[in-house]
């Protein structure tokens, strides 16, 4: 058994952030990050957009088209006025006391990450440079280049390094320990040695991440399959809305990588299959709505027959007229994505493009310092928990934001207590459960494959809850989920050893995506149905 005063299972920014905090106020705390890939790998690094956070450092750039030399100080901008917007975006439903904490907490984690050394873009005056994004009164994203997820990554990653932060790599969460009401610690697989382990831990922190892979095109990593919540789940936990997804419009087609918002707000257009602008048709700010709206508009094209491709299932993106230098400057992803993955020279082409799952709103109920309020020495922050600030719709920037504002609030809250905990017993059976669970998927007979059943969950996943939804649909994949789930009992892994099996790996990420499929798919037709009533 392996025992730390506090177990964080995630290694992304949010996990990161709370290691940091309760490392910071409580020097002598043993913290461990268990991840299951390694830290910099961690899905957290493909965040492009920015962070959001009123700073009032710039004002919007003339013509729509942001420069740095071009922006000047701002005392427009205001906590007020980011809260405004947050709770606007998600539809007026956000947790007032979890926007607040949000929008006020924003600037201060930003110059945090500012003196740690992370790399932001900046304006000709030094300062960190900031641009709009849909739903933003003024220029709110602080943000380095495209690749903001990438730069606070690596640098609270050096941050870990620093305080000695013990990391598990390559560890694969099986279960939540709970025992009369409180958290004991987790069990987890080695994927490397093919062992299993408790982690028995005064307070247990998921920060696991999304569930953002149960979709066929999302713009989610391999990894973001749900561990946590699944684990959560079969604990006793009840989750909440998991049927809250957020749609990036700017997915690149088939294959869901994300072009930054940006790529719109400064200019760039959308085409349908006449190559015709049809933004402005739906609403009045026209490619610069809320990204909801430019997800539904681009549904709705494509349902009218007027999508592109063999499939016409995508429109386009055009980004030609706009300056080359600043394209250069300010998307290098999508210069890179589709030169790389389409062979084309956005510069001379149109860029296929289709909404993908970007943003898993539900997950595990906690307060706006992480706490779950059904299991004691629980918390939960990121991607898989749920406190409710984002309301419907997560304002542009606000998850990376959310993700170290919580993270610290959560990293803060468990240092003042940690000097009253003790460690508490770990159930006798856990170990052997765990081991059973591993035995049985080796020496499960039968002929299907894992990799098919994710494959057919994947495809009716896409289609039955996408940015379109309908009552029957969604009631037919709550069946054909089930289906799904007798179909992986029929299933039999070809490699049987322990060492970096990474069949083991799948058919375990396979079992959690159709717990969580089955509880999205039902959230989302109970959703349907409270709306006709």
């Amino acid at each position: 058994m392996i025992q730390h005063d506090v177990v964080i299972v995630g290694s992304g920014i949010a996990g990161m952030r709370c290691a940091l905090e309760i490392k910071r106020q409580a020097p002598e705390a043993d913290v461990a990050l268990v991840s299951k890939l390694y830290p910099v790998r961690s899905p957290s690094v493909i965040e492009r957009g920015g962070v959001a956070a009123a700073l009032g450092n710039v004002l919007q750039a003339a013509q729509g088209i942001i420069a740095p030399s071009r922006q000047h100080r701002s005392t427009a901008d205001s906590v007020e006025s980011h809260m405004g917007d947050t709770l606007a975006y998600g539809g007026g439903t956000g947790d007032a006391a979890a926007v607040a904490a949000l929008c006020g907490e924003a600037p201060q984690v930003v110059y945090e990450l500012e003196h740690m050394g992370a790399p932001f873009s900046r304006t000709v005056e030094g300062r960190i440079a900031q641009v709009a994004g849909a739903g933003h009164s003024n220029p709110r994203l602080a943000y380095a280049a495209d690749r903001t997820g990438h730069a606070i990554l690596h640098t609270l990653y050096g941050e870990l390094v620093r305080y000695g932060i013990k990391i598990y790599p390559e560890w694969f969460l099986l279960s939540l320990l709970v025992e009369e009401g409180a958290a004991r610690g987790i069990t987890a697989l080695d994927i490397r040695s093919g062992e299993v382990e408790v982690f028995n831990a005064k307070i247990t922190v998921f920060a696991t991440g999304s569930y953002g892979r149960i979709f066929g095109i999302t713009s989610d990593a391999q990894s973001s399959t749900g561990d946590g919540l699944a684990a959560a789940s079969r604990a006793g936990i009840a989750l909440k809305g998991l049927d809250q997804v957020g749609f990036h419009p700017l997915g690149l087609a088939d294959l869901g990588f994300v072009i930054s918002e940006r790529a719109l707000l400064d200019g760039g257009y959308l085409l349908n299959s006449a190559e015709e602008r049809f933004m402005g048709g739906y609403s009045a700010l026209a490619e610069r709505a809320p990204l909801a709206d430019v997800s539904r508009a681009i549904a709705s094209e494509i349902a009218a027959g007027r999508g592109v491709g063999a499939g016409k299932d995508h429109v386009w993106l055009d980004v030609r007229h706009l300056p080359a230098q600043h394209v250069r400057e300010h998307f290098p992803h999508l210069i890179e994505f589709a030169q790389d993955y389409l062979g084309l020279d956005p510069f001379d082409a149109l860029i296929p493009v289709q909404p993908t799952a970007h943003a898993t709103l539900g997950g595990i109920p906690t307060d706006v310092n992480g706490r779950v309020a059904d299991v004691r020495r629980f918390y939960a922050v990121g991607a898989c928990a749920n406190n409710g600030v984002h309301g419907a719709a997560p304002l542009p920037g606000n998850e990376l934001a959310a993700a170290l504002v919580f993270g610290r609030r959560a990293g803060a809250a468990i240092a003042k207590q940690l000097g009253e905990k003790s460690f508490l017993s770990v159930p006798a059976e856990a170990l052997a459960t765990a081991k059973t669970t591993i035995k049985a998927l080796l020496n499960q007979k039968g002929t299907g494959r894992a990799a098919t059943v994710r494959e057919q969950l994947l495809s009716s996943m896409s289609a039955s809850n996408g940015v379109q939804r309908h009552y029957d649909a969604l009631t037919e994949q709550i069946g054909r989920v089930r289906v799904l789930r007798n179909d992986f009992a029929g299933t039999a892994l070809q490699d049987k050893g322990t060492l970096f099996n990474t069949e083991l790996v799948e058919a375990l990420e396979v079992a959690n995506m159709l717990e969580i499929s089955e509880v999205a798919a039902s959230a989302a037709v109970e959703q349907l149905a409270a709306v006709a009533a």
